[in-house]
């Protein structure tokens, strides 16, 4: 029988400003994360050594327009050896050990963890989920002691046996990769393959992964399937397929590229099944010498995301709509799954009678007869799964989750209880031990010990939180997207409450600053705010706001204030009062930073410009870097920038320098005065970088 379980996943959500993560949901429990303070320095240790990056080679995978239909592309040396001239039609029934597909030692036995904090690089670690915090997409065990998992922002973990690490990046292949990964599939230890968005594929021949140059496409890349290492199969958008032969790649597309592969998986290479999504649903089918249209009788109309068999008369494809088909040899029936199940991602097993669908909502199980909930993983967040041929595995999800499979029973690495993954949009680090997060309906607090989820004040309509600053441990203000004033909100050291502000209509807020309890600024849809500790007034700047977009504030003295907004709108507040700063471009400026009054920074789409105290001046940015999201750090040479590329780089006053990439979404950069570093973002995520 077959042994090899395909992982697939759904696309990643698309994220940004005003919307929520669709797999995001806030948990029952308060997070009050461990005490992991003693943790930090140690687990820093094992991150990477700073490494220098040449700005020329930043851009990442190849990227181009055209698809090279029909184009072959050699495979890298190290990539061809032992490939087989040739494969059987069916794949062998021997005992997959003997095949060395997994250890002498047979099925997962035993414990395994994170060895305390996952840490990224550059000293970056991650304390808020815990042990990670990066969507895995797809996973695969070669052996007991040899497991795989991939996911967003070209990340890769291995297990060794006992315990869960971050791959590290040494290779010129890795260390600026940050294109989400979905697909995984491995024939051996030492013949992997991963595949993700913008055509990346890379495969690893027991040494280390590199990228692999296959026909040029700049499609998101979905699903792996291989008989042999002479016969591997990838799909991916607008139907695209790439095979390769153990020699070259060829390029081609299915019936339709309207629509798109989610998935494939095969008996045999002579019974190889491609799905998709589609009104009614796509699938087709090869045969070993082409490729057909192959389901005529669905009798679902859903998007078909995930298929797996265990021979040619037994092949099970789900989607969506609590559609399940399957194809017994002759047609495609449908097996609806339990009632409850909102629509499975992913299709995993070891026999007819032991097949999970796993789904971030319900997971489900059949017997051979019937389909049964599982308890153990409702809403547990889990996207993908892979078994062993004892039933044996994992699955993994959203936010970093990871779960075992052993015998009957699953258990999660870091706990079962699902973190709440509400995306953080702002940070505000006044000291070590006092540091605040805000996001969606969320503040969430560090004490020098551990993150505790705060509550916000009670309002009608959660607020969408966005910025963070305060003067003192008594008085920090939030403010957000939402209902205006309620999006608007003080902390007295006890509770967050909401002022009493004039009536100002309907405005949505984005950031907050001042330098004293008796002078705050605020900013956001044709709105700025002044409190001087007794009334608020609405000034109104020389440029005019009343349709722009402000993004943020900032300034080092109650008479040097800056304010940068969309379409380049820049104003500049002096003793003298507000003056309208012509910033030299149209693109939309998210954050400014002054780290002294003629040293102030100004980032956004593609633009990071300097203010000398008479003039701006451009800054170049990496190659690699689109928009600046967040600017922090001492000076003009001790400068830090997160971008919308999920990276930070660090600036020495005369070159760049990639610290990190992070896997998640970025929308916060804070520094402490000891030089801390604090990021936040997607997945509830905060990541710390030790003063050094």
């Amino acid at each position: 029988m077959p042994w090899e379980a395909l992982a697939i996943v759904l696309s990643p959500a698309c994220h940004g400003r005003g919307a929520v993560q669709s797999q995001a949901r806030e948990a029952s429990v308060v997070d009050s994360t461990p005490d992991i303070s003693a943790l930090g320095d140690a687990a820093a240790d094992r991150a990477e050594p700073d490494q220098a990056v040449d700005l020329a080679a930043v851009d990442g995978p190849p990227d181009t327009s055209a698809d090279g239909e029909g184009e072959a592309s050699p495979m890298p040396d190290a990539a061809q050896a032992d490939v087989a001239d040739a494969a059987p039609d069916a794949l062998p029934d021997a005992n997959p050990r003997e095949a060395g597909t997994l250890s002498e030692a047979g099925c997962f036995t035993g414990a395994a963890d994170f060895p305390g904090p996952v840490c990224i690089g550059d000293g970056f670690c991650w304390q808020r989920p815990l042990p990670f915090g990066v969507t895995l997409n797809a996973v695969w065990a070669g052996a007991a002691n040899d497991a795989w998992a991939v996911g967003a922002g070209g990340t890769f973990l291995h297990f060794d046996g006992k315990h869960w690490n971050l791959w590290p990046r040494a290779s010129a292949d890795l260390n600026t990769l940050s294109v989400s990964l979905n697909a995984l599939f491995g024939l051996s230890p030492t013949d992997v393959w991963a595949a993700g968005q913008k055509g990346t594929v890379l495969h690893f021949d027991g040494t280390d992964w590199r990228l692999v140059a296959v026909p040029a496409t700049s499609l998101t890349l979905r699903g792996i399937w291989a008989s042999a290492p002479g016969d591997v199969w990838i799909v991916g958008d607008h139907q695209i397929r790439l095979r390769f032969d153990g020699a070259s790649w060829t390029s081609e597309r299915g019936t339709s590229a309207y629509t798109n592969f989610l998935a494939i998986w095969g008996s045999a290479r002579n019974d190889v099944w491609a799905v998709g999504d589609g009104y009614e649903g796509t699938v087709e089918h090869f045969d070993g010498t082409a490729w057909t249209y192959g389901a005529t009788d669905l009798e679902s109309t859903a998007s078909l995301q995930s298929v797996w068999g265990t021979g040619p008369n037994d092949t099970w494809a789900t989607g969506g709509s609590l559609a399940t088909e399957h194809w017994n040899g002759s047609s495609w029936r449908r097996k609806t799954p339990v009632p409850d199940t909102v629509g499975p991602t992913s299709l995993i097993g070891r026999a007819s009678d032991d097949i999970w669908l796993i789904d971030p909502y319900h997971t489900s199980h059949w017997d051979g007869a019937s389909w049964t909930a599982v308890a153990a993983l409702d809403r547990s967040d889990l996207v993908a799964g892979w078994l062993d041929p004892c039933g044996d595995g994992w699955a993994v999800g959203v936010g970093g989750r990871l779960a075992r499979k052993s015998g009957a029973d699953w258990s999660f690495l870091g706990g079962a209880v699902v973190p709440d993954q509400a995306m953080l949009l702002g940070v505000w680090a006044p000291a070590d031990n006092d540091v605040w997060a805000v996001g969606m309906a969320t503040t969430v607090h560090w004490d020098g010990t551990s993150w505790t989820k705060v509550a916000p004040a009670p309002t009608k309509y959660s607020q969408e939180l966005s910025g963070v600053w305060g003067s003192g441990p008594n008085d920090v203000w939030t403010v957000g997207w939402g209902d205006f004033p309620n999006n608007v909100q003080h902390w007295d050291g006890s509770s967050w409450t909401v002022p009493s502000l004039p009536s100002y209509g309907d405005s949505d807020m984005n950031a907050v600053w001042g330098t004293a309890r008796d002078d705050v600024w605020m900013v956001g849809y044709g709105t700025v705010i002044h409190y001087d500790g007794s009334q608020y007034t609405y000034p109104s700047p020389s440029f005019g706001v009343s349709s722009t977009m402000l993004w943020d504030v900032h300034g080092t003295a109650a008479d040097d204030v800056w304010i940068a907004g969309e379409g380049g709108a820049l104003a500049h507040l002096t003793s003298a009062g507000w003056t309208k700063v012509t910033s030299g471009t149209t693109n939309d400026l998210r954050c400014v930073f002054a780290f002294a009054p003629n040293d102030v920074w100004f980032g956004g789409t593609g633009v990071l410009r300097r203010w000398d105290g008479s003039s701006l001046s451009e800054i170049p940015l990496p190659s690699a870097v689109t928009g600046v999201v967040r600017i922090a750090g001492s000076s003009s040479s001790d400068a830090w920038i997160a971008t919308d590329g999920q990276q930070v780089y660090h600036y020495d006053g005369s070159s760049w320098r990639l610290s990190a990439t992070v896997g998640i979404t970025l929308t916060g950069l804070a520094r402490t005065p000891s030089g801390a570093l604090i990021v936040v973002g997607d997945n509830g995520g905060i990541l710390r970088r030790s003063a050094k």
